[in-house]
């Protein structure tokens, strides 16, 4: 171009005759003005912008293309405002050295950019067709924001952006297929879908590499049916935001995304029923995942094998998916704490299987309800800290801990606790480091409670906690010392013993409990349980031996009261002796034997005599029977009684003093 041609003096003859604005654009391009044919700074509306404000995409080709015209652009490129775009802006394999600006503008049909190098390219409140810009280059920022609408796929995989990818209240439509496509895109800085952003159709971001932040919040993607926003194996530097109204009917997919900061969807509603609405499986952050405030999901909430930097915080969230799965998180890793709390609701299984949990487990205040099955399933989970099923904590379903690994305190008080037909709380093989708190409950549980064998550093119950007979498993449970403010006595924890099922036999309960009143200093309490043991395990006996078993209960209390025979059975049969053998001298039928004939007789000593088997008093010896007197055959029988009596009961007493008969 020589110092006396403008650029109008180049318009090639096949695009004359220019129309105005575009003649009006080719004179600003030098000057880098904002180009338009309605006033400066008033908004346009998209049914006011007609024929008159025409601009072929041809001209905007050429002068973007041709080297000696790009030579005379200004460095803020094109610029314009409130056009009608005909044709395909087709800039597929280009290199264009100067922000493109089309605000406001229509573009009737598709955009083709594909492969292309840009500086900048800036949509905002544009209506468009279709984009492809597969593995575009660009920069700095993308932006299609502020009423930006698309019609078809809004295609970007691949695409490297220096800046961001604003897009924060644009429509993208394409009903039942893909309405943006960003897989394996990259930025350097976010990539905003937010502010009033509406898609019809998947949102695709799989693999994609963002410098910043995925700000959606407040945006509305819609897939019913279908992947609302795809982001598997995509990763942030920044923090995901799927929050403050953000809205999406299809499935939301995060498997494998890697976000180097929050996960955050307070507020954001997730609706995919009967499927999954929020998809996070294999998940890395390195900050925390917020489900809370208002957080609303119909379909699974999946986290399975996620790894948490922080929390997972869903305190007030309500999860929905009855007959399945609310919220599943098996295998999950947090570094913080899980919160299910103070408003959190779940319709569906609450699955935390094999989780492994750096603080607390917080349930206070949670509602789980899944009636026809599991409402919390915490099996093989491992926390840090304790493990919180209180204030408020209602369960309508099975609460699972089995094989779980706590290592602060496991508490129920102020829970609910509902599962007619099975067991209300499983905490089979539970290992607790701390106390299991189970007092104070707002009602007695209605179901089992079942912690065979389980591991309780303390136990601390309540009588108003215990559930009803018959629903008490805890064969093979151990625990340490009772607290101070349990039921201690030997009565009241054989009454909580006596709430197993009556057909359980199993006796190593009472061994435990034993164990844990000697281990207090409560000798008297563990030698009670242990006579109870004892009747325990007659019931499992038959014939003689169940004989045998009554006869040491009856008469020394299996060994632990040996007192027993003495006062009922010896000490009344060494008196009644007396009474008989006084009246046998009365009669005549004692006489005198031996060397011993001038001793006297006494019917005290000599009973004791007869009686005692290796005590000799010199009475038996001194003194005989004699059974030819009338009525003294009667006397003779009883003496051998008498003899037998003392034999037995003597024998008992000597066993039970020694401690033969006690069979720990």
């Amino acid at each position: 171009m020589t110092p006396d041609q403008t650029l109008l003096d180049l318009v090639p003859e096949h695009l004359k005759p220019l129309f105005p604005l575009e003649e009006k654009l080719i004179k600003a391009i030098p000057f880098g003005k904002m180009v338009s044919d309605f006033k400066p700074y008033m908004p346009v509306g998209m049914a006011e912008i007609g024929d008159a404000q025409s601009v072929r995409s041809e001209v905007l080709i050429w002068l973007l293309t041709t080297p000696e015209v790009s030579k005379a652009i200004h460095y803020k490129g094109i610029n314009l405002r409130g056009a009608k775009i005909l044709g395909a802006l087709d800039f597929e394999d280009s290199n264009l050295e100067y922000p493109l600006r089309l605000i406001n503008c229509i573009i009737e049909e598709k955009m083709i950019l594909d492969r292309g190098e840009f500086i900048l390219l800036d949509f905002t409140g544009s209506q468009s067709g279709p984009i492809n810009a597969d593995s575009i280059q660009v920069k700095h920022d993308i932006l299609m924001s502020d009423g930006f609408k698309a019609k078809g796929e809004v295609r970007l995989p691949g695409a490297d952006i220096g800046g961001y990818l604003d897009c924060s209240g644009g429509k993208f439509e394409n009903p039942g297929g893909v309405a943006l496509n960003g897989a394996g895109l990259t930025t350097k800085g976010s990539v905003v879908l937010s502010a009033g952003f509406k898609a019809k159709g998947e949102v695709r971001l799989p693999g994609a590499d963002i410098g910043g932040s995925l700000d959606c919040h407040r945006g509305e993607f819609e897939n019913p049916g279908g992947y609302a926003l795809s982001g598997d194996r995509l990763t942030a530097k920044g923090s995901v935001f799927l929050r403050e109204g953000f809205k999406a009917k299809g499935e939301v997919r995060l498997p494998g995304a890697n976000i180097g900061g929050n996960l955050e969807c307070d507020g954001g509603e997730f609706e995919n029923p009967g499927g999954k609405a929020l998809n996070g499986d294999r998940l890395t952050t390195k900050g925390s995942v917020f489900l809370r405030d208002e957080f609303k999901a119909k379909g699974e909430v999946r986290l399975l094998g996620a790894n948490i930097g922080g929390v997972l915080d869903c305190k007030g969230g309500e999860f929905e998916n009855p007959g399945g799965k609310a919220l599943s998180g098996d295998g999950l890793t947090t570094k913080g704490s899980v919160h299910l709390r103070e408003g959190f609701k779940a319709k569906g299984e609450v699955s935390l299987l094999g989780a492994d949990i750096g603080g607390n487990l917080a349930c206070d205040g949670g509602e789980f309800e899944n009636p026809v099955g599991d409402a919390l399933s915490g099996d093989r989970l491992t926390t840090k800290g304790s493990v919180f099923l209180t204030e408020g904590f209602k369960a309508k379903g099975e609460v699972r801990l089995p094989g779980a690994d706590i290592g602060g305190n496991l508490e129920c008080a102020g829970g609910e606790f509902e599962n007619p037909d099975g067991k209300a709380l499983n905490g089979d093989n539970v290992k607790v480091d701390g106390s299991f708190v189970w007092r104070g409950l707002r009602k007695k549980p209605i179901g089992i409670l079942s912690l065979e064998n389980a591991h309780l550093a303390n136990l601390d119950d309540d009588k108003n906690s215990w559930p009803k007979s018959g629903n008490l498993d805890i064969d093979g449970l151990v625990y340490g010392p009772l607290t101070s403010r349990v039921p201690a006595d030997s009565k009241s924890r054989l009454r909580w013993l006596n709430l197993r099922n009556p057909e359980n036999l199993n006796v190593q309960p009472y061994e435990q409990l034993i164990s844990v009143f000697r281990q207090m200093g409560l000798r008297d309490d563990a030698r009670h349980v242990a006579i109870a043991r004892q009747k325990a395990i007659r019931k499992q006996l038959k014939g003689i031996s169940r004989l045998w078993s009554w006869i040491l209960d009856v008469t020394i209390s299996y060994g632990y009261r040996p007192e027993k025979v003495i006062l009922l059975f010896i000490i009344p049969i060494i008196l009644l002796g007396s009474f008989v053998f006084k009246g046998a001298d009365i009669v005549g039928a004692i006489e005198p034997a031996g060397s011993l004939k001038n001793m006297l007789f006494n019917p005290v000593a000599y009973s004791l005599d007869v009686f005692l088997p290796i005590v000799d008093l010199h009475q038996e010896s001194a003194w005989t029977l004699n059974a030819s007197v009338k009525g003294g055959i009667y006397f003779q029988y009883y003496m051998v009684f008498h003899i037998l009596a003392g034999w037995f009961f003597t024998t008992l007493a000597v066993a039970a003093v020694t401690g033969l008969v006690r069979s720990d």
